[in-house]
């Protein structure tokens, strides 16, 4: 699976050759960059893309092309797909991030949807929870925050904080291309290169908070109706790099199918789930499991026995070939190459090959032994009584 990155004119172009279209286009600002403006990063997405003043949406539909957009941590990203009509569909897609049009009227409107939606939130109990999650997993006090902005950081967004905003990240050396699609490289570099303006990022690094302790936190919600454990392990790595990110898909599918926690949850009639995370630094990863039930001991008992079992070869050999069958499956699906760009490329600066990720027995068995003596945090939440 090989991926081309390339760039011009301090604008990062990502290419993988498929016959179905769709471009991302990511502009690095999200939750994370936004040190004055809590909140602006969502809202500039929105008024980016439902502004139908300059007309996009209706000459979008025309084409039959379909465009969206949405926010993450880290970036903001603006997508279209489809079959025909691309090199208009392309034109237009750089035409509308190459531009902006803000009045009070449409600022208020947008405002309105979105205190809306953070309303339909914050009822949202799945929403509360992840939240709770992130405020453990989390290093920073940045990527604790909800991507939405709370109330007071909603109502405080004005015209000249979106036109600040859009005039320090939509900038050359800020913005990352990713074509998936039949159409030549050159073709694509072509029609972007002069359609943004030259400019700098500034932004000053987060600091994080390294003195991470063991820590166990219980709490009670509303509309809970079955208790949730959330257990997660923790560590420093001194070289962060997408080796580190494939081990762990790989830790994935080996704590999942190898270490026995189907067999035995099976047996204690409990259901269980696995994710990984990195905060925006980069520098700590974290490993959370989750159960449904409020064990705690037990949970944490199934966790210490898995890590201190010992993956031999022949089951590495079958975890990393899992990872291999599943880039196979990801070449027929734009949106998950889309994924492994985001997350194996725009966060880790070296190029690489897909194919040449590679590891050994030896780093998995160290990893593990790491997260093994991590701090662990535990979070268990209860149905409000």
């Amino acid at each position: 699976m090989k991926i081309i990155r390339k760039q011009v004119d301090d604008l990062n172009f990502y290419y993988y050759k498929h016959p179905f279209s769709a471009y991302y286009v990511g502009v690095k600002v999200g939750l994370g960059g936004e040190d004055a403006y809590p909140g602006i990063s969502h809202f500039l997405e929105h008024v980016m893309f439902h502004n139908d003043k300059l007309g996009y949406s209706s000459e979008f539909k025309k084409l039959g092309t379909y465009v969206n957009a949405f926010t993450t941590d880290d970036f903001m990203y603006f997508y279209i797909k489809g079959t025909e009509n691309f090199s208009k569909s392309l034109k237009l897609l750089v035409k509308m991030l190459g531009s902006i049009y803000l009045d009070e009227e449409m600022i208020q409107n947008e405002k309105n949807i979105i205190l809306e939606e953070r309303r339909e939130n914050i009822n949202d109990p799945s929403y509360q929870m992840n939240l709770k999650v992130e405020d453990m997993i989390y290093h920073n006090k940045i990527n604790k925050r909800e991507i939405l902005g709370t109330y007071e950081d909603i109502k405080a967004i004005d015209k000249d904080k979106l036109l600040e905003t859009y005039n320090k990240y939509f900038v050359k050396n800020n913005i990352s291309i990713i074509g998936i699609t039949k159409e030549p490289l050159n073709k694509i570099i072509k029609e972007f290169k002069n359609s943004f303006k030259e400019g700098t990022l500034i932004r000053e690094d987060i600091k994080e908070n390294s003195n991470v302790k063991e820590t166990f936190k219980e709490i009670e919600m509303d509309k809970i109706t079955i208790p949730r454990t959330f257990i997660t392990y923790k560590y420093k790595v001194e070289d962060p790099s997408r080796e580190m990110a494939l081990m762990m898909f790989i830790l994935n599918s080996y704590f999942s199918y190898t270490l026995g926690f189907g067999k035995k949850l099976e047996e204690l009639n409990l259901s269980y789930g696995f994710n990984t995370n990195n905060t925006y630094k980069k520098d700590y990863f974290s490993l959370s499991f989750s159960f449904f039930g409020d064990d705690y001991k037990t949970y944490t008992k199934l966790i210490k026995d898995a890590m201190n079992k010992k993956m031999n070869s022949k089951e590495f050999n079958y975890f990393n070939n899992i990872y291999n069958n599943q880039l196979t499956l990801y070449r027929e699906d734009t949106e998950s190459i889309a994924y492994i760009i985001q997350y194996l490329f725009l966060r880790f600066s070296n190029d690489v090959n897909l194919s040449k990720l590679k590891l050994d027995l030896k780093s998995v068995d160290k990893t593990i032994n790491k997260l093994k003596n991590s701090p662990r945090s535990c979070l268990v939440i209860k149905p409000k009584k």
